[in-house]
């Protein structure tokens, strides 16, 4: 992924390394921005507001059709959960030396105090599997790139956390 303000007209296009296969060669795919309102996964809705089972399909339908049946790629905004909703959690244990990829990690004595930093991390980047383009991201899945706001706000993007969640 690149992000620039340079005219693309600098840029220097460069071919695939040797040996590649044609399906490990990405080629790019011109996209168009448009706006959409999304709301929660309803895993973060307050649990006395929130009742799945008189609840759960209407705000399912609402909460899919921001996306009109297109692939769940998005800048900004509340992710598209395929496991669990606490990513900012797990950015903000990760990127503070918390191994988070099996239930022990949490049991680290510095969870509690780290908890309060996960507000914020924000979802920069979601990139849905997506068969048109070529991507497949492990069984049908999602990769999503976090950045704290407050790196964001400086322009600094050398610390983005990528999860990656699949069926």
């Amino acid at each position: 992924m690149f992000f620039s303000h340079a005219d693309r007209a600098s840029f220097t296009e460069r071919s695939a390394p040797a040996g590649l296969t044609p399906d490990c060669i990405y080629h790019p795919t011109p996209i168009a921005a448009h706006r959409i309102d999304l709301l929660p996964d309803s895993q973060t809705l307050p649990r006395t507001d929130f009742v799945w089972d008189r609840d759960g399909d209407a705000y399912l339908e609402l909460q899919s059709g921001a996306f009109e049946n297109m692939h769940h790629h998005q800048v900004l905004g509340y992710p598209s959960p395929v496991q669990n909703a606490d990513m900012e959690e797990e950015c903000q244990l990760a990127s503070n030396g918390v191994y988070v990829g099996n239930p022990e990690g949490y049991k680290d004595p510095r969870v509690p105090a780290l908890k309060a930093g996960a507000t914020d991390w924000k979802l920069l980047l979601q990139l849905d599997t997506d068969d048109d383009i070529g991507w497949m991201w492990g069984d049908v899945g999602t990769l999503y790139f976090w950045v704290r706001e407050s790196d964001a706000r400086c322009g600094d993007f050398s610390k983005v956390w990528m999860i990656f969640q699949c069926c």
